[in-house]
């Protein structure tokens, strides 16, 4: 509906803790290929409000571990990060996102 009514807009989503298969838990690394896809697609493919961003840079990122950059202006970049990933009572180490995504914050 966005689309519909906004066409032109940009808005950028996040991934919130129920925005996976279970509540309040990471993506399962048999669903993340297909999650990130979906996600990916979803925001950014098929919301030409958003097509005006650096889709690649964006498409690489969100894809390794839902996190990503958008620059909206010269000088205002908004950072979405997944932050189901480094979250202090998950003890699973998934596939190095919490790596991935402190190295990119820093």
């Amino acid at each position: 509906m966005f689309n519909y009514w906004y066409p032109n807009t940009m808005i950028l989503p996040t991934i919130g803790n129920n925005d996976g298969r279970f509540h309040d838990q990471a993506i399962d690394e048999s669903d993340k290929s297909d999650y990130y896809n979906t996600i990916y697609d979803l925001w950014f493919r098929h919301f030409q409000g958003n097509s005006g961003l650096d889709l690649a840079t964006i498409e690489a990122s969100i894809k390794k571990a839902g996190y990503y950059r958008a620059d909206v202006r010269e000088d205002l970049s908004i950072l979405q990060m997944n932050s189901m990933y480094v979250t202090k009572d998950d003890e699973t180490t998934h596939d190095g996102e919490l790596e991935e995504i402190i190295i990119w914050l820093e």
